[in-house]
């Protein structure tokens, strides 16, 4: 049984799906937009990952963003909608 779980607040890993067919424009130090609805609060993030390799279950690749969180107000954990724009 586990008496508790520590967690890094302060830096965030922001974890997206992205479709197999849009990963060749997605490229590390691009922007994302974030959207948490919970707390209506808009962000920009830049992509510090990509998982090179294919889920192949979903066909979609894992896309890392960090999220600044010092002062702790986004809870791990919360939903968010994001916007890549793809660069061609």
């Amino acid at each position: 049984k586990n008496l508790f779980i520590i967690e890094e607040i302060d830096l965030l890993d922001l974890r997206i799906q992205l479709p197999s067919k849009e990963i060749s424009h997605a490229k590390v130090g691009d922007n994302l937009k974030v959207y948490f609805s919970d707390l209506d609060k808009k962000i920009t993030s830049k992509i510090t990952r990509i998982i090179s390799s294919v889920d192949p279950r979903t066909r979609t690749f894992s896309v890392i963003a960090e999220i600044e969180n010092s002062r702790g107000t986004i809870k791990p954990g919360l939903f968010a909608t994001v916007e890549f724009t793809k660069k061609r």
